[in-house]
C-alpha cells in the first residue's frame, strides 16, 4: 500500500491525461479551439461589464438632468467611466470629453444600445430620451470600440480598445456571424459579431478549453511526483538522474505551455502579449520569455547547489591528466559561450521590444519594464552559478595558477577562433568576463559560497560588480546603434529625392484649380476677401489629404504680376518666383518646381505656379508653396498630425549637421557644431565615418552620401560619461538589492543565529544602513521639492506666456469683430503670433465653440472635438475665472494647455477663450527629475562602494582591540607573565579592555595564592612526615633512658656523691625528648589543622571572654572599648577566639622587663564590616622582620612555634576578612582584624568593662 500510495500522483496524472485525451478525440470533437474559445469568452465578458458600468452611469446622468429644469454647466458635471452628451432639442449643452463628440444627426434615431461609425471608428452608443415643456432631452454615452487615426505615428496608433481586446480581432462586424462570434448585450440582443485574430502558426488552434484544462491538471501532477522523485534521489545522492528528471519535466512543461500559448490563453494581459514583444517562436512575448529564464535559473541553481557531491563531479576530479587540460579548456570555451548567449539576451531585451534598461532616458517603471529588469536579474544569476560551476571545476583540475593562467589562454584562444569562424560578433566586452575568470581563479571565491562568510559577500558584491558593467555596455551599444540608425535616416532625409506621388497630385491640383470658375470670378471681382476666398477654395477643395504633412502656402496675383491683397505683401510675382524658376530646379511637370538645395536650407520644397485663365485671357496667378513640416519643441499638434515615417526621432532636434560638395568644400551647416574649424577634410575620407562613426571634440560624427557624391555629416554630443556611470549605478543597485534580498531570505529561513556573520561584517552592514538611510529620505524629498516647485513654476510660465499672447492678439479680435479687419487677415495675424511664439493657439467663442485655430487640420480630422474642454469651460465660462492651466491628452500623447479668457482694451468685456497647449510640459519635467536621479545614482553607487571600503576600514579599526583580546586569550597561562593590553580610551573598548586587565590582575593574584596554598599543603605534608620520623624513634629512647635510670640507681649504692648528677643528667635528657616530642607534636597538629568553619556567631561576646581571662591578672593592664549591642559576624567562633587570645599574649610578652604590660582591647562598626583592634607597649617590630610575621614556622621567641599568626592570617582571610599591624619601635604594635558584619535587628546587653 506505501508503495502505491508513493505513485498516487503519476496515476492521477494518467488519468487526467487520458481525460484530456478523450475529450480532444471523442467528447468535444470539432468543438471550437481552446485559444478562440477563451477568446470570445473573455471579450464578451468584459463587454457586458463595461456596458453594465455604461449603463448605469448613462441612468443616473439621466435621473440628475430630468431633475434639473435650468441646469449650469457644472450641475451637469458627474465622474464616469464613459463620456456622456446631453444634448437639448438637438443642440449640445454638455459635453463630458473635448476629444470625441458624436454628430447628433448619426444617434438621434438609436432606441438601443448599438455600434455605430464615426469616421472609420467604432463606438457601442447608447441613449436615453426624455420630454419636458418645449424641449426634448437626449442623454447619449459612448464606449470606444476602434478608434482609426489616419496618421499614425508613436502617440496616435488606430487599434481597438485594449480594456476589451487584449488582441486585437481581426474584425468587427454588424452583421450577424456564426453563435460563437455574436457578441450580446445584457438583454441577449445582437450588437455585433467578431472575426478572431489569427493565432502564430506553432501555436494549436483546435484544442478545446476542457481538453488543456485536464491537460494542464496532468501537468501540475506530474510536476507533483517528478519533484517527489528528483527529492528522493537527491537524498540517494544519485544527483545526475534527479537533475536530467528535473530538466526532462521542465523543457517539456515549457514546450507544452508555449504550444497551447499558456498562460496567455487564460489570462490576456501585456506581459504575455506578442505585440510587446516577440524574439522567436520560444520566446514569443516578454512573459515567456521570463518562464525561459526562470527554467534556466532553476537548472542551474540545482546544479550549482549538489554538482560538488556527484558522481560526475568525483569522475571528472579524478580522470587522468592527460585529459584533464582537454577539460579545463573545455570549461574556459563553455564560460566564454554562457557569457555570450547571456549578452544576446540582454541584446534582445532591447532590439525586439521598445523597453530600455537606460535610466538616463526613461523613470517610468511599468509592469513590462519591471518584467525586463527581473529577467536581467535572472540573466545575471544564471551567468553567476554558471560561471562559479566552471571556475570551481577548473580549480580542482588546475591548482598550480601558472599552469592554470596558461590553460585559460589556450581556451580562450579557441573560442576567439571558433567565434570568427562561425561569424560571430566579437566585442572588447569579452575582456570582462575574462577578468572575471581569472580573478575567481586566483582567489579561490568559489569555494566560499557554501558557507556564508564575509568573502561570500564580496563574492556576490564582485558579481555584481562585473555584470553591472556587462549591462552598462549592453545599453551603451544599443543606445550608440540607435543613434547611427537616427542620424542615417536623418541624413537620408535631407538628401532625399523628389516625391513622386506628390508631384502627380500636384499636377493634377493645377488643372482643376486652373479651371475652377469661382476662382477665375474672384481675380475678376477683385475684392477685399478675393485672397482668402481662394485660399480657402484651394485647401478644402482641389489639394488631397496627402498634403497634411506639407505647411501650405497660397499666394495669388493679378495677371499684371502685382499681389492679389497689397495690404499682405507688395512682392510682385516675378519677385516671389525668381530664386525657384531655374532649370536645376524643374521637374518632369511643367511649372511645377523642387527645390532642395541651399537656397532653402536643403528643405525638401515644392513650388507650383498656376495661371488662371478665363477663356483665353490671363486674369491671375496662383502660386502653392508647400514646405514639409518642421516639428517644434513646444506645440504638439504637428508631431500627431504627421505620420509616423515622416515623424524624426526626438533626439534630432539636437543635430548639427554639414553638406561638402564633391570638392569637399563646405556648402552649408546648420546647428551649433563648427564644421569649418573643427572638421579636417581628411575625415570625409575614413571609412570608420560612414559605419560607426568618429569622435571629435566631444560630438559622434556619421557621414553619408547621397548619389550625386556630396558629403553630409550629421553630429551630435557623445553619449556622455555621466550616462554610463547614471546607468552602470541604478543597475549594480539593482543587484546589490538582489544579493541583500538573498542574504536577507538566508536569514528568515535559517534564523540569524544560523546566519554566521562576522562582528566584522556586522559593523560595515550597521554603518551602511546608517549612513545610506538618511541619503535615501533626502533625495526623496529632494525631488518632491523639485517636482513640486517645477509645477509651480511651470504652471506660472504657461498662464504668463498665454496671457501675453492673448493681450497681443485682442486687438486683432476686435478689429475682425467691428468689421475693420477681414477674418483671414485676423487668422494671419494669430499665425504670425504662433509662429513668433513658436506655439499652436486655438480660440473658442463664448459658447465653448472652436472659432479660429492656427492648427485647423487637427480638428478637420477630427483628431479633436471642436468644443472647449469642459473643465475650461467650468472655470473660464460658468464661474468667470481668468485662466487656468489643465492637463489633458490625445492617444498616448500627455500635455498640458493653458486657458486664458480674451477680453476687450477698453470695456474688459469677455470676447472669448485662447488656448495654447504645451508638448514639452512633462518632458521637460521628466528631464529634470532624470537628471537628479541619474546624478543620485551616480553618487549613490560610487558613495557605495568607497563607503564598502570605508566601513571595511572602520570596522577593521574598530575591531582592532578585539583581535588584540581575542590574541591574548589565547596565550593567557598559568605558568607564565601575562601581559595586559595597553589600550587608552574611555569608551566601551577601553571598559573592556581593562576590565580584561583587572581579570589579569586578579588571575595573577589567584596564581599567587594557589602556589602558597600549595606551599603550604606541601609544608603540611612534610611537616607530618618529619614529625613521624621523629616521635618514632623519641619514643624508644625514653624508654630505654628510662630503664637505663632505674638500673643504675638501682644498682649503684644509695649514698653515693654521684647518684644525684647522675639524676639530673638522665631528667634533662628526658627532658629534652619531651621537648623534641613536644615540638613534632605541633608540627603534626598544624599539618592536621582542619579548614576553619564559616558560622553566624555574636563577636562581642568572643572578646569580653578572651578579655575575661587576664581581668584579675594586676600585673597587666586590659583597657576594653567593646559596643553595647549584639555585633553577628561570619566565621569561625573558636578560631577567632584563639585569635584574639594568642594576639593578647604575643602582646604581653613583647613589653620588655621593668615596663607593665599595658593592652587596649578595641572592637569598631561600618556599614560592613567589624574591626578588631589589639594594642600593645611592647617593643614593637623591627622592620627586617616586618614581612616575615605572617609566615609559618617564623617567630621571634625562643620557643615560640611561629604558627600562631599564621593561623590566624588563614582563619581570618577563610571569613572573608583581613589582618594587619602597626608598629613602631619601643612603642608598641597594633593588630588589626577586618570581619564582614551579618545585619541583625536582635540586641543584647553586653559587658563592658573597663580596668
Amino acid at each position: 500500500m506505501r508503495k502505491i500510495r508513493k505513485h498516487i500522483p503519476a496515476i492521477l496524472a494518467t488519468c487526467s491525461l487520458l481525460v484530456a485525451l478523450l475529450s480532444f478525440f471523442f467528447f468535444e470533437r470539432g468543438a471550437l479551439g481552446a485559444a478562440e474559445e477563451t477568446y470570445f469568452s473573455a471579450v464578451k465578458e468584459r463587454i457586458k461589464h463595461e456596458l453594465s458600468v455604461s449603463q448605469e452611469e448613462i441612468e443616473r446622468i439621466t435621473m440628475l438632468v430630468s431633475q434639473n429644469t435650468n441646469p449650469q454647466f457644472s450641475d451637469l458635471r458627474l465622474p464616469t467611466k464613459y463620456p456622456y452628451y446631453v444634448y437639448q432639442n438637438g443642440r449640445l449643452i454638455f459635453w463630458s470629453d473635448y476629444r470625441f463628440i458624436p454628430d447628433y444627426e448619426a444617434i438621434y434615431k438609436i432606441s438601443q444600445t448599438q455600434l455605430v461609425t464615426f469616421d472609420q471608428s467604432k463606438y457601442l452608443v447608447s441613449r436615453r430620451q426624455f420630454t419636458r415643456p418645449n424641449a426634448r432631452i437626449d442623454v447619449v454615452s459612448v464606449i470606444n470600440l476602434y478608434r482609426y487615426y489616419k496618421n499614425e505615428n508613436n502617440y496616435l496608433q488606430s487599434g481597438y480598445n485594449t480594456t476589451l481586446f487584449t488582441v486585437d480581432p481581426e474584425l468587427i462586424s454588424t452583421n450577424f456571424g456564426p453563435a460563437y462570434q455574436n457578441i450580446l448585450d445584457n438583454q441577449n440582443r445582437f450588437l455585433f459579431s467578431i472575426i478572431p485574430p489569427k493565432f502564430d502558426s506553432y501555436h494549436n488552434q483546435t484544442a478545446p478549453v476542457n481538453t488543456i484544462t485536464w491537460g494542464i491538471l496532468a501537468a501540475v501532477l506530474f510536476g507533483i511526483y517528478i519533484i517527489q522523485w528528483v527529492i528522493t534521489l537527491s537524498k540517494q545522492k544519485r544527483y545526475e538522474m534527479a537533475f536530467l528528471l528535473l530538466m526532462i519535466y521542465l523543457v517539456l512543461l515549457r514546450a507544452g505551455m508555449l504550444y497551447f500559448g499558456i498562460p496567455f490563453l487564460f489570462s490576456e494581459n501585456d506581459l504575455f502579449n506578442p505585440k510587446f514583444y516577440a524574439s522567436s517562436p520560444i520566446a514569443p512575448s516578454l512573459g515567456d520569455f521570463l518562464l525561459n529564464c526562470i527554467v534556466c535559473f532553476i537548472l542551474s541553481l540545482y546544479v550549482a547547489d549538489f554538482y560538488f557531491r556527484s558522481k560526475a563531479y568525483l569522475f571528472l576530479v579524478n580522470i587522468s591528466q592527460k585529459v584533464q587540460p582537454v577539460l579545463s579548456v573545455l570549461f574556459i570555451i563553455l564560460s566564454f559561450g554562457v557569457f555570450y548567449l547571456s549578452l544576446l539576451e540582454l541584446n534582445n531585451i532591447y532590439e525586439k521590444s521598445q523597453f530600455t534598461l537606460d535610466i538616463t532616458l526613461s523613470i517610468s517603471f511599468s509592469v513590462l519594464k519591471i518584467a525586463c529588469l527581473i529577467i536581467f536579474i535572472l540573466i545575471s544569476s544564471i551567468y553567476f552559478l554558471c560561471t562559479h560551476l566552471l571556475v570551481g571545476l577548473f580549480i580542482r583540475l588546475n591548482p598550480k595558477k601558472i599552469y592554470g593562467v596558461l590553460i585559460f589562454a589556450i581556451g580562450a584562444l579557441i573560442f576567439l577562433l571558433l567565434a570568427i569562424i562561425l561569424g560571430g560578433d566579437l566585442k572588447w566586452i569579452l575582456g570582462v568576463h575574462a577578468l572575471y575568470f581569472l580573478l575567481l581563479y586566483f582567489a579561490r571565491f568559489p569555494r566560499v559560497l557554501y558557507t556564508f562568510r564575509y568573502r561570500t559577500t564580496i563574492y556576490y558584491f564582485l558579481g555584481a560588480f562585473f555584470w553591472a558593467i556587462v549591462t552598462t555596455y549592453v545599453v551603451y551599444n544599443e543606445e550608440e546603434q540607435k543613434d547611427i540608425a537616427n542620424k542615417k535616416e536623418f541624413g537620408e532625409q535631407i538628401f532625399s529625392e523628389n516625391d513622386g506621388l506628390g508631384e502627380f497630385l500636384l499636377d493634377r491640383a493645377k488643372e482643376s484649380i486652373s479651371k475652377d470658375p469661382e476662382i477665375q470670378n474672384s481675380f475678376v471681382s477683385d475684392t477685399v476677401l478675393s485672397r482668402e476666398r481662394i485660399q480657402q477654395i484651394v485647401k478644402s477643395i482641389h489639394l488631397d489629404k496627402y498634403f497634411d504633412k506639407y505647411d501650405i502656402e497660397v499666394v495669388s496675383f493679378r495677371a499684371d504680376g502685382q499681389p492679389l491683397d497689397t495690404s499682405i505683401s507688395d512682392e510682385t510675382f516675378d519677385n516671389y518666383t525668381k530664386f525657384y524658376q531655374l532649370s536645376k530646379y524643374q521637374t518632369k511637370y511643367p511649372s511645377l518646381y523642387f527645390i532642395n538645395d541651399l537656397v532653402n536650407n536643403f528643405k525638401k520644397q515644392y513650388l507650383s505656379l498656376i495661371d488662371i485663365r478665363k477663356g483665353s485671357t490671363l486674369v491671375g496667378r496662383v502660386v502653392l508653396n508647400l514646405n514639409p513640416r518642421e516639428e517644434q519643441s513646444r506645440n504638439v499638434y504637428p508631431e500627431l498630425l504627421m505620420d509616423k515615417k515622416f515623424v524624426q526621432a526626438p533626439e534630432t532636434r539636437q543635430y548639427s549637421y554639414a553638406v561638402y560638395d564633391t570638392a569637399k568644400n563646405l556648402i552649408y551647416s546648420s546647428g551649433s557644431y563648427n564644421y569649418d574649424r573643427k572638421m579636417p577634410h581628411v575625415e570625409l575620407d575614413n571609412p570608420v565615418l560612414y559605419t560607426r562613426g568618429i569622435q571629435l571634440y566631444d560630438y559622434k560624427h556619421i557621414g553619408n552620401r547621397d548619389k550625386n557624391n556630396r558629403y553630409m555629416i550629421v553630429s551630435s554630443k557623445s553619449y556622455p560619461y555621466k550616462s554610463i556611470i547614471s546607468n552602470f549605478s541604478f543597475l549594480y543597485l539593482i543587484l546589490v538589492l538582489y544579493v541583500i534580498g538573498i542574504i536577507g531570505v538566508y536569514a528568515l529561513k535559517y534564523g540569524l543565529r544560523r546566519l554566521k556573520i562576522s562582528y566584522t561584517t556586522k559593523i560595515q552592514i550597521l554603518l551602511n544602513v546608517a549612513f545610506f538611510t538618511p541619503l535615501l529620505l533626502i533625495v526623496l524629498i529632494t525631488l518632491q521639492v523639485i517636482t513640486a516647485n517645477y509645477n509651480s513654476n511651470q504652471e506660472n510660465t504657461y498662464l504668463t506666456s498665454t496671457k501675453n499672447i492673448g493681450n497681443n492678439f485682442a486687438p486683432y479680435l476686435e478689429e475682425y469683430l467691428s468689421g475693420k479687419r477681414s477674418r483671414d487677415a485676423m487668422e494671419e495675424e494669430l499665425g504670425k503670433i504662433a509662429r513668433d511664439a513658436n506655439v499652436d493657439i486655438n480660440f473658442f467663442n463664448e459658447e465653448g465653440n472652436l472659432s479660429i485655430t492656427t492648427e485647423p487640420l487637427i480638428y478637420e480630422i477630427k483628431l479633436l472635438s471642436k468644443w472647449l474642454n469642459p473643465d475650461a469651460y467650468i472655470h473660464l465660462i460658468q464661474d468667470r475665472e481668468n485662466e487656468v492651466l489643465l492637463d489633458e491628452s490625445l492617444g498616448k500623447k500627455q500635455y498640458r494647455t493653458a486657458y486664458v479668457i480674451v477680453r476687450a482694451r477698453n470695456t474688459s468685456k469677455p470676447l472669448g477663450i485662447l488656448s495654447i497647449p504645451y508638448f514639452d510640459s512633462k518632458p521637460e519635467l521628466d528631464r529634470q527629475i532624470i537628471e537628479v536621479i541619474s546624478t543620485i545614482l551616480s553618487v549613490f553607487a560610487i558613495m557605495f562602494l568607497l563607503f564598502l571600503a570605508i566601513s571595511y576600514w572602520a570596522s577593521n579599526l574598530l575591531t582592532i582591540p578585539l583581535r588584540i583580546l581575542t590574541q591574548k586569550i589565547r596565550r593567557i597561562n598559568l605558568h607564565q607573565l601575562n601581559e595586559p593590553v595597553n589600550w587608552k580610551s574611555d569608551d566601551e573598548i577601553g571598559l573592556l579592555v581593562g576590565s580584561y586587565n583587572q581579570m589579569l590582575k586578579k588571575l595573577d593574584e589567584s596564581k599567587e595564592e594557589l602556589a602558597k596554598n600549595e606551599k603550604q599543603s606541601a609544608w603540611r605534608e612534610m611537616a607530618k612526615q618529619v614529625a613521624h620520623e621523629i616521635k618514632n624513634p623519641l619514643t624508644p629512647m625514653k624508654l630505654t633512658i628510662q630503664q637505663l635510670q632505674r638500673t643504675m640507681l638501682r644498682d649503684l649504692p644509695p649514698n653515693l656523691p654521684q647518684n644525684e648528677r647522675i639524676k639530673r643528667t638522665f631528667e634533662s635528657l628526658i627532658d629534652q625528648i619531651d621537648n623534641i616530642s613536644d615540638i613534632a607534636t605541633s608540627f603534626s597538629d598544624f599539618a592536621k589543622m582542619p579548614l576553619p568553619k564559616n558560622e553566624l556567631f555574636e563577636i562581642s561576646s568572643v572578646l569580653n571572654k578572651a578579655a575575661d581571662l587576664y581581668a584579675d591578672d594586676t600585673k597587666i593592664i586590659l583597657h576594653r572599648d567593646i559596643q553595647n549591642r549584639r555585633v553577628n559576624v561570619i566565621g569561625d567562633r573558636q578560631l577567632i577566639g584563639r585569635i584574639i587570645t594568642n594576639l593578647i599574649i604575643n602582646g604581653i610578652q613583647s613589653v620588655p622587663t621593668g615596663r607593665r604590660p599595658e593592652i587596649f582591647l578595641r572592637l569598631r562598626i561600618d556599614e560592613g564590616n567589624v574591626y578588631i583592634e589589639v594594642q600593645d607597649n611592647g617593643n614593637g617590630i623591627p622592620e627586617a622582620i616586618r614581612p616575615k610575621v605572617f609566615l609559618p614556622n617564623f617567630s621571634t621567641k625562643q620557643d615560640g612555634s611561629g604558627l600562631g599568626l599564621a593561623i590566624a592570617k588563614r582563619g581570618v582571610e577563610h571569613a572573608g576578612g583581613s589582618i594587619w599591624f602597626e608598629t613602631e619601635e619601643g612603642t608598641g604594635t597594633t593588630f588589626f582584624l577586618s570581619l564582614p558584619l551579618k545585619h541583625s535587628d536582635r540586641t543584647a546587653e553586653v559587658s563592658n568593662n573597663l580596668i
